[in-house]
């Protein structure tokens, strides 16, 4: 215990006595010494700030919203890690799925342990789109060339010729069939962790 400007700080748990007396002045003497025995016992804590959310694949990493009142670190296991888990104080979503986080705080010589509080987390899939591709010119009689594309969740993207009696497109090689204008189809139809892009058409 620490004593300042008539008020006492709580430093730690255990037994501390404290005495009190006025030094008196001009017209009083000084005062008898009353000793009194302050006993200090843990603190209660709890955990505050955990709520079920959601979140997509391909989110930036979230930062965990749960905290002790002590400010004491807190104990975090997933019932799933392979689809979230805790990591240097942030959530890292991993699949697709929910995951329940069981939140504890021991305790330590100060604090007695906290409750126990749960939090679940969903994760969908990400949304994934298709970057636009530039107008480019093939030339009649001038040979192939090689038109490739991915998602901005880095998967493949199939391109289609929609003129193919104009431009024909196979495995991404790109070969003039006639002098003319070529629309070119795209997409890329997602996968166990990313939505299917919206079609692109250039």
């Amino acid at each position: 215990v620490v004593i300042s400007n008539d008020t006492a700080y709580l430093q730690s748990v255990g037994r501390s006595i404290v005495s009190c007396y006025q030094e008196g002045n001009a017209c009083y003497l000084p005062s008898d010494k009353v000793f009194r025995i302050i006993q200090v016992v843990k603190g209660n804590q709890s955990i505050v700030g955990a709520k079920d959310f959601t979140a997509n694949i391909g989110d930036k990493l979230v930062k965990f919203p749960a905290v002790s009142t002590s400010g004491l670190p807190l104990t975090v296991a997933s019932s799933d890690l392979s689809v979230a888990y805790f990591q240097n104080d942030s959530i890292v979503l991993a699949g697709i799925g929910v995951a329940t986080f069981t939140i504890s705080q021991p305790g330590n010589e100060n604090y007695n342990p906290a409750p126990n509080m749960e939090m679940k987390v969903t994760v969908s899939k990400g949304d994934q789109t298709i970057p636009f591709l530039s107008n480019d010119t093939v030339y009649y009689g001038g040979g192939t060339s090689q038109l490739l594309a991915t998602s901005s969740a880095g998967l493949s993207v199939s391109i289609e010729s929609l003129n193919p009696e104009i431009v024909d497109i196979s495995n991404g090689i790109v070969s003039a069939k006639a002098v003319g204008n070529a629309r070119i189809k795209l997409t890329q139809p997602g996968n166990e962790y990313w939505s299917a892009a919206p079609e692109l058409i250039v």
